[in-house]
C-alpha cells in the first residue's frame, strides 16, 4: 500500500508543478469521469 501511496503523492506532486489551468483541467476530467463512474451521465 506503501508504493501506491507514493505514486499517488508523485502523481500530485506532478500536477502540482503544472500551471493552475492544467491542474484544473484534470481536476475537471476526474470529476466528470467520476460522475459518469456513478452513471450520472451529463447531456
Amino acid at each position: 500500500m506503501r508504493t501506491s501511496h507514493w505514486l499517488l503523492g508523485f502523481r500530485y506532486y506532478l500536477v502540482r508543478r503544472r500551471s493552475n489551468s492544467v491542474a484544473l483541467m484534470s481536476r475537471a476530467t476526474l470529476i466528470s469521469g467520476a460522475v459518469l463512474h456513478e452513471g450520472e451521465y451529463l447531456p
